[in-house]
């Protein structure tokens, strides 16, 4: 039995050519908010943590969901752009950013009451009223965060990527100088830099709108709004609510250790904080692979080649595994420069340094982020939501201990989802993916 049953030379260089440019618009999409803790962080350890706690309150309610969601477009989109019913697209398009929208507002629910939220969990006081100042602020963005990351999805599922790329980087442009502007011109402080986000998220909208209805990249999968978008959306959430979940609780895992670690102390905190951020950084890379991959076999599967899926699926965890190499050395080479781009403070960045290697440790295990998506692509997520469970049960109090939870946690998912998809059956899953195409036709 070959290990690459179609060559792994065509399908390396294609992934290849799709998951650079994703990880780096990715990675500046991510950025927009890292700006914010870079400009606060020196403003002060209040401001630092208040920022921090605001991040991981948008995280947690917000974007954790709206990624999950998304996980129905990486199936939909890439499925159908590799089918014949191309067309179909831009219905897909119209129905899932109708119900992102709406699940904003149960999310703007808790945003409103986050400073409340903190003060329950045992943060402090002034550290829970700067949060709730900052996601307050930012709520009146997030709707153009929601439809940038739609419309990601609707350009990487047709192959459309270097443009993204070109348009974060003239959003991080923008991003940057409204910070300038509103924190250091204008002296606004955190509330400027909340501001400048929600001033970033709208721009990013704008940018991509731009691109797509001059580019006229449309006009192959756009055939007007519709009324059949308001119709049908079970096939949607059938794979969006699943997806929620394995995203969600992923991501809760991480972020709740962060609630943990705040009851410790502003200074635990705010190391816990950099380290956090670098982390959430880096790991643009294998998550920009791990888009790529699931493109690239969804659009096999939605063309009904069996072959060339387990191909893919095969290489890029050849290729997750380099990259977590990678990754896992810059954290042990970089554990004492890094650090100082978010704070001069030395207790803190000590205790950053310290816990930096633990990281190293969970980046090179964690080749499983690799896997995951294919169970969003696959509908198998059901699967992954299981599994994600075992990493919230491992938070302990303790800064340095969290990490070794996570390590721990990694390696039993790791077991569960290489055991599920060397199991898959590629021509069952490319014939669901006609009867699924088939069914959004009607």
């Amino acid at each position: 039995m070959k290990i690459f049953p179609n060559g792994y030379r065509i399908e390396l260089k294609e992934l290849l050519q799709l998951a650079w440019p994703i990880t780096i618009e990715t990675l500046l999409q991510y950025l927009i908010l890292s700006v914010s803790l870079l400009f606060c962080g020196h403003l002060g350890k209040e401001a630092l943590d208040g920022v921090q706690l605001a991040i991981t309150t948008i995280n947690v309610v917000g974007s954790s969901v709206i990624i999950g969601l998304c996980t129905a477009f990486d199936t939909l989109f890439s499925q159908t752009f590799g089918s014949n019913n191309k067309n179909n697209i831009g219905l897909i398009l119209q129905r899932g950013i109708l119900i992102m929208l709406l699940a904003c507002i149960p999310i703007f629910a808790v945003f409103v009451n986050t400073e409340y939220l903190l003060i329950l969990v045992g943060q402090n006081s002034e550290v829970a009223r700067l949060s709730g100042q900052y996601v307050i602020i930012v709520i009146a963005g997030f709707p153009g965060c929601v439809i940038t990351f739609v419309l990601m999805r609707y350009l990487q599922c047709q192959n459309i990527v270097i443009p993204g790329v070109i348009l974060q980087l003239i959003a991080n442009v923008f991003n940057i100088v409204y910070h300038l502007i509103l924190v250091t011109g204008l002296d606004l402080g955190l509330r400027g830099a909340a501001v400048a986000v929600v001033c970033t998220y709208w721009t990013e909208v704008l940018l991509y709108l731009m691109f797509i209805r001059f580019s006229k990249i449309y006009e192959n999968s756009w055939t007007g709004f519709s009324k059949e978008a308001f119709l049908d959306w079970n096939t949607f959430l059938k794979l969006a609510i699943p997806g929620i979940f394995m995203i969600s609780v992923d991501w809760w895992s991480f972020e709740i250790s962060t609630l943990v670690v705040g009851i410790l102390g502003n200074v635990q905190l705010a190391a816990h904080s950099i380290v956090f951020q670098i982390n959430g950084l880096i790991f643009m890379i294998p998550l920009g692979l791990s888009s790529a991959v699931c493109i690239k076999i969804g659009q096999h599967v939605g063309a009904g080649d069996p072959i060339k899926a387990q191909t893919t699926s095969r290489v890029g965890i050849l290729v997750g595994w380099i990259a977590a190499l990678f990754t896992s050395t810059f954290y042990i080479s970089m554990k004492d420069i890094v650090p100082k781009a978010y704070t001069s403070n030395r207790e803190i960045l000590q205790l950053t340094s310290k816990v930096m290697p633990q990281i190293a440790t969970y980046n090179f295990i964690n080749i499983t982020m690799i896997i995951p998506l294919y169970f969003s692509d696959l509908n198998k997520i059901y699967i992954g939501f299981i599994s994600k469970c075992s990493n919230i049960g491992g938070i302990n109090e303790r800064r340095r201990s969290v990490w070794w939870a996570f390590c721990t946690a990694i390696v039993f998912m790791f077991g569960l989802y290489a055991a599920k998809i060397l199991s898959i059956s590629w021509e069952n899953e490319c014939k669901k993916a006609q009867e699924r195409t088939a069914v959004l036709l009607l």
